[in-house]
């Protein structure tokens, strides 16, 4: 009938329109299809870059922690060595400064002894002119003029009797010596360290006369050799 042909009609006129809007869709949809598979390959290949740069970067730090491991273990090793070293330096640095004092020390004890030396060079010195002051005025009043204030040096030994006596023209001493031990019969084998003895008096004299008072065995134990 004519009312089921209208409906033919206007159902034929609709599939005609959803075919040609569909027609006109495709090359959108087609366009987006391939603006979302660009997009996809592009995701893919950054996941590729992405897991790449992982697993480097995983190789990395496997290296670094390999290499921070080694470096421990050298570490260690070389623990007790630099312990020693410091030691040994420590050790150093006091023996250094224990040296530096014993310096200071020895220079202080040299210049002690120096004036000590230099005090004991001038009461020589002055000794040594004493007695020859002595020895010229005796020279010069003459042998017949002297009397026993002009010894030089008197000792007088405990036990015996005659003191040994220098003159100042006793200029060998060995002869001197010799001469009393005989006088007083006391063993020859004593004359060495009693002659010692007497130069010491006369180098260590401040002024003569000398008068003494000794024993002849401390004499001989302190001088002889």
């Amino acid at each position: 009938s004519a009312r089921r042909l209208v409906e033919a009609a206007e159902a034929h006129e609709v599939e005609r329109r959803l075919c040609a809007e569909q027609t006109e869709a495709v090359p959108v949809l087609r366009a987006e299809l391939e603006q979302l598979s660009g997009r996809q390959r592009s995701c893919s290949e950054a996941r590729q870059r992405l897991a790449e740069d992982s697993r480097r970067a995983a190789g990395a730090r496997e290296l670094e922690a390999r290499r921070a491991e080694e470096l421990g273990v050298r570490l260690d090793a070389v623990a007790p060595a630099q312990q020693e070293l410091q030691r040994k330096h420590d050790a150093a640095v006091e023996q250094l400064q224990g040296l530096e004092g014993e310096k200071h020390r020895t220079s202080v004890q040299k210049d002690e002894l120096l004036a000590a030396l230099s005090t004991a060079q001038e009461a020589v010195e002055l000794a040594r002119r004493s007695k020859e002051q002595a020895k010229r005025a005796i020279e010069e009043a003459g042998p017949t003029q002297l009397s026993a204030g002009d010894v030089l040096i008197s000792v007088a030994f405990h036990g015996v009797p005659q003191p040994l006596e220098l003159m100042p023209w006793d200029t060998n001493l060995e002869a001197v010596v010799t001469k009393w031990l005989t006088a007083t019969q006391r063993s020859i084998r004593l004359q060495p360290s009693v002659v010692r003895y007497l130069t010491h008096l006369e180098e260590t004299a401040e002024a003569f006369p000398v008068r003494v008072e000794a024993s002849l065995l401390d004499v001989h134990e302190e001088f002889a050799l």
